[in-house]
């Protein structure tokens, strides 16, 4: 009855099963239709002499055991795809020749082991597709060693002793993943890697890199590359070969000498994991607030403080993870605490004075490393914290209602940590009004707008004149008729116009729409941030932007007129919709301009505002 089950079994795991004297039981070859089989973990010095007799068996997986050879019995598996032995104890010699004659043989996996050299006859396996040598002590790979093996898909040869590759790797068309890390091939140019046209991981880790002998046109012959590992190096700044792989996904520069990065990190649009720790960097470029897929940027180690750390970071929506312990940060930019996904956030041995009151409303972070800050002063939790009070999340009260009443719309002050940092350092003190006193003479003055336009048209009394009283006394009838008309004539909108007493260079600079062209500013915590030329057209749906059109109407008189347009994004905040309004009006307040401020929808642009970025 046992011996009939055996005989349907396709595949059997012993992992972790201590056999008796270290031998398996002779049942073991019933087992004729055994497709795959596991004896990790088993303690075993050598393979069972049973299993020559699996004729059908496919995968062999002899992981973490005490074994120093493989015998024939292997041999005489004609089906044998796979054989994983890493983890024991081979040495060159423990390894049969005839192994790799076998024609469905795809997979070896011989990694930490103790060979010296490539096995022998590794070449006629033809069909390799994986092949694993890592963490043994092999100097030398040999010439006709790639010539036949052209499936090869996955290589690792880390950890061992090389000190060269040879040309011959270039013949190594469908590679996918390279892993060369921890061997001193300082003096091999690699030249070769121009040529691995499939290969979209690539592990250099502690090969000795720099800037000498990585080869300038990588990015030529690996067009694909997803991930590049070259920490551990000596590189100063990061080569422009680097910036011309597009499509990574994952870079490690760490445990480098890197001192600083250009706005070209923008072209890794597609990159989710940035590793920079332990590098020299002391400010992170405002160009990584464009990688809107990035969701996980590690800088530890660096002397970022900071001004290091754009203000724009709260576009990357999608961040998870961000670590930068060990620098010089005094406090963070409240965008980071608008990555609502962000999950883990390390900041341990720092110089926070204190965070952003809006740290409290993190749902999603799971780990928060304040440790050895000892100046740090933690911002109050609000006593109420709910989905609901989004305008409460903000600090802003948009009701409608109390608009129209002029009623103020800032429920407190501006207390964002940036504030604070500043106030406690004196960097943006004025000596006459503090922060407090500038938000509410702004916010007063838009609020009586428009009761000083009513007193306004109220302060000339009519009946009062010498000119009425004199008609009135005659009391002709064509003096009421001609009362009546001007009564009831309505004036043009922008003739009720009048500029609040504001301070606009607050926002706007003193040149803004004086030459012809085009500016562009982007909502930034509540206030609209000046956007670098190089950048215009490129509008993010998370954000909102301010465009203004500076053209002259009439050459002769040299006038200057303006168009003003505000971009709202399809995934903007309620606050960025609502001072992306606000502030176009200041703009065209400051201009004394007499256009419209015209909205624009993302998907439902007009063809005029398209018109300005052809």
């Amino acid at each position: 009855m046992a011996q009939g089950v055996l005989a349907f079994v396709r595949g059997i795991d012993l992992t972790r099963i201590e056999f008796q004297d270290r031998t398996v039981p002779e049942q073991f070859q019933d087992l004729g239709s055994l497709r795959w089989l596991r004896l990790n973990h088993s303690t075993l010095e050598s393979l069972p002499p049973q299993i020559a007799k699996l004729k059908k068996l496919e995968h062999v997986h002899i992981a973490h055991n005490q074994m120093k050879d493989l015998t024939n019995a292997l041999v005489l598996l004609p089906r044998l795809r796979t054989i994983n032995a890493r983890y024991n104890e081979l040495t060159d010699d423990g390894i049969p020749e005839k192994l790799f004659e076998l024609d469905e043989l795809s997979t070896v996996d011989f990694s930490h082991n103790e060979l010296e050299n490539i096995p022998e006859n590794l070449e006629d396996a033809r069909g390799l597709q994986v092949l694993s040598l890592s963490h043994n002590t092999i100097k030398e790979l040999p010439k006709a060693l790639f010539v036949e093996l052209n499936d090869l898909h996955h290589l690792d040869l880390s950890n061992n002793k090389l000190e060269t590759v040879p040309p011959q790797l270039r013949r190594l068309h469908h590679l996918n993943m390279l892993n060369l890390s921890n061997n001193p091939l300082a003096q091999s140019k690699l030249r070769a890697l121009r040529h691995l046209n499939s290969l979209t991981v690539l592990n250099l880790s502690g090969t000795q890199r720099s800037i000498s002998n990585l080869p300038d046109t990588l990015h030529e012959g690996t067009p694909f590359l997803e991930e590049l590992d070259l920490s551990h190096n000596s590189f100063t700044f990061v080569p422009q070969t680097v910036y011309e792989l597009t499509k990574l996904r994952r870079i490690n520069f760490s445990h480098n000498q890197i001192t600083e990065l250009t706005q070209q990190v923008e072209v890794w649009i597609s990159l989710v994991t940035f590793n920079l720790c332990h590098n020299e960097l002391k400010a992170l470029p405002n160009g990584i607030c464009k990688l809107i897929d990035l969701r996980r940027i590690f800088v530890s180690d660096n002397q970022i403080t900071f001004g290091g750390i754009p203000v724009g970071v709260g576009r990357l929506v999608k961040l998870e993870v961000f670590a930068a312990a060990r620098n010089r940060l005094q406090c963070v930019p409240d965008g980071l605490c608008r990555c609502a996904q962000l999950r883990r956030l390390v900041l341990n041995n720092n110089e926070l004075v204190t965070l952003p009151e809006t740290i409290h409303f993190l749902k999603s972070l799971e780990v928060l490393d304040l440790r050895h800050n000892p100046n740090l002063v933690m911002p109050p939790k609000p006593s109420v914290v709910s989905d609901e009070s989004a305008a409460q999340f903000y600090n802003i009260d948009f009701d409608v209602e109390k608009l129209k009443r002029g009623e103020t719309a800032i429920v407190q002050p501006n207390t964002s940590a940036a504030s604070r940092k500043h106030r406690l350092f004196g960097k943006r003190r004025q000596a006459s009004v503090d922060n407090e006193a500038k938000a509410s003479v702004l916010l007063q003055g838009m609020s009586r707008a428009h009761g000083a336009s009513e007193r306004h048209r109220g302060s000339v009394d009519i009946d009062s004149s010498p000119d009425v009283q004199s008609r009135k006394s005659i009391g002709s009838a064509e003096f009421e008729e001609e009362m009546e008309q001007t009564s009831i004539k309505a004036k043009r909108w922008d003739e009720t116009l009048e500029r609040p007493n504001l301070n606009y260079m607050d926002l706007f600079c003193d040149d803004t729409g004086k030459v012809p062209g085009l500016t562009i500013w982007s909502i930034e915590n509540f206030v609209p941030v000046l956007q670098d030329p190089v950048f215009y057209g490129q509008f993010y749906e998370g954000d909102c932007y301010i465009v203004l059109k500076t053209f002259i109407n009439n050459p002769n008189s040299l006038e200057v007129d303006w168009e003003i347009y505000y971009w709202c994004g399809k995934d903007a905040t309620m606050d960025k919709l609502a001072c992306g309004a606000i502030h176009a009006v200041n703009l065209r307040n400051m201009l004394g301009a007499r256009c419209r401020t015209i909205r624009e929808e993302q998907a439902d642009e007009s063809a005029e505002f398209l018109d300005l970025f052809d």
